[in-house]
């Protein structure tokens, strides 16, 4: 099957045997094989901004842990390099398949890949910058790629930002209160759409987008003035004692035995008494027939 790009890197086994592998805390462990990877993924051109490290890495790890694994990582292995705006891996091209364009299936030590003419244009560029040095344009897309969200058309976006006339720093900022702004939509159940794929962010110009913020955002939040919430509270009514709504149907039954309605004052005992013996006297005259009950006097 043939390979396009890199498609595997090296990880030896005799790694678990080395005594410089576990001379390292098992952060900076875990961080070595993540820059291998990461090393594929860039061309060898590993980004030293710790901020999209952390994001290539989708890592809980604070800023101040990365940089002191990447201490730990340069001290015990020293084809871990750095330069001036990259890390990277001295003899990298042994550890991966990857093959440069056109050449011979006879020299490759893996089965040859094919490349398309349109897929020669980020390779080429590749290969022009190691023979002439540097090339920034190469660096910036690094960044904005690790920093972007949705992955998806690297060679269509590098070409797309090739043409834009934005600083890479303008672009990260917008990515950055992007990513925010959707996680406030998220937590007030706002509608959040999809990422656009990068090519399509670069070319509509998006890093110009608005960014909302959390007011405003609560100010797009639909209120019940006019909604269903609003007409059912309409039909309820207040409790006269404790003032809380219910419905028509139960407010009857709630007030008779409302906590905060006001209890009958308790009747004088002598009051009761007079008025039993009143009742008694009336009654003494009287019987009442068990049959059709008819009164006779005695």
């Amino acid at each position: 099957m043939p390979y396009k790009n890199i498609v595997y890197v090296k990880l030896e086994k005799r790694l678990s045997a080395d005594h410089r592998w576990y001379m390292m805390s098992e952060e900076a462990q875990l961080n070595y094989i993540r820059f291998i990877l990461l090393a594929a993924e860039t061309y060898n051109r590993i980004p030293k901004d710790i901020a999209a490290l952390k994001l290539a890495f989708k890592t809980s790890q604070s800023p101040e842990t990365i940089t002191s694994t990447i201490v730990e990582i340069k001290k015990n292995f020293k084809k871990f390099k750095e330069t001036k705006g990259y890390y990277h891996f001295d003899e990298f091209d042994e550890k991966t398949n990857w093959i440069a364009p056109k050449e011979s299936p006879r020299n490759s030590r893996v089965s040859p890949k094919e490349v398309t003419d349109k897929e020669y244009s980020i390779e080429e560029k590749e290969k022009k910058r190691k023979e002439k040095g540097d090339n920034p344009i190469v660096s910036h897309f690094d960044q904005f790629w690790l920093r972007y969200p949705n992955k998806k058309g690297k060679g269509g976006a590098m070409k797309a930002f090739e043409k834009i006339d934005a600083e890479v720093g303008i672009l990260l900022h917008a990515i950055d209160s992007q990513v925010s702004e959707r996680g406030k939509k998220r937590e007030l159940g706002l509608f959040v759409p999809e990422w656009k794929h990068p090519q399509t962010w670069l070319n509509q110009r998006c890093w110009e987008d608005e960014v909302k913020t959390e007011e405003e955002l609560r100010k797009t939040l639909p209120t019940p003035k006019n909604g269903l919430q609003q007409r059912v509270i309409a039909t309820k009514k207040p409790c006269q004692w404790c003032k809380n709504l219910f419905d028509p149907m139960e407010i009857v039954g709630h007030e008779l035995n409302c906590p905060k309605a006001p209890q009958p004052a308790a009747p004088d005992s002598e009051v009761v008494k007079h008025a039993l013996d009143g009742i008694k006297g009336l009654t003494e005259g009287f019987s009442v027939s068990p049959v059709k009950g008819e009164r006779t006097g005695r």
